[in-house]
């Protein structure tokens, strides 16, 4: 099918298992232009490409999905891995406030760079809530490791 097309989306689920990554990193790329939530599943997936470009695209593409993103989002912020949840933050930039709480949840748990990204995250939601970000982040001040810091 053609981009914009939600026919299309299936095939562009298979296409995010393609060996190349450029074609990996094109369908994720055409499931935000399409915008439809039935890729949300398939996209979070791509959070485990071994191409952070890849892994970048689909953050953009679940970000221009929006709400129906966010459940998959926050379960990605949770992550084991680091770089999911980094690229999970990172797509939540643009998303509703509604993600507020688990953010800061994750904020208190997090490694150095995903606090950096849920901070920056939590600036830019610019919600009134943001202002409890205080306290982890004087905390993470004075943690022990230097990257935290």
């Amino acid at each position: 099918g053609e981009i914009g097309n939600s026919a299309a989306v299936l095939g562009l689920l298979r296409a995010l298992r393609d060996p190349e990554w450029m074609v990996r990193w094109a369908a994720a790329r055409a499931l935000g232009v399409i915008g439809d939530p039935t890729a949300v599943p398939g996209l979070l997936k791509s959070f485990q490409d071994k191409d952070s470009g890849v892994r970048m695209q689909a953050a953009a593409a679940l970000a221009t999905i929006g709400e129906a993103a966010i459940p998959g989002l926050l379960q990605s912020v949770n992550s084991t891995d680091s770089d999911v949840r980094w690229v999970a933050v990172i797509a939540m930039n643009e998303l509703s406030d509604s993600a507020m709480p688990r953010l800061l949840d994750a904020l208190r748990g997090a490694d150095g760079e995903t606090r950096r990204a849920i901070a920056s995250t939590l600036i830019k939601i610019r919600h009134q809530e943001a202002v409890a970000i205080a306290r982890p982040l004087a905390d993470a001040l004075l943690s022990e490791k230097r990257a935290v810091r």
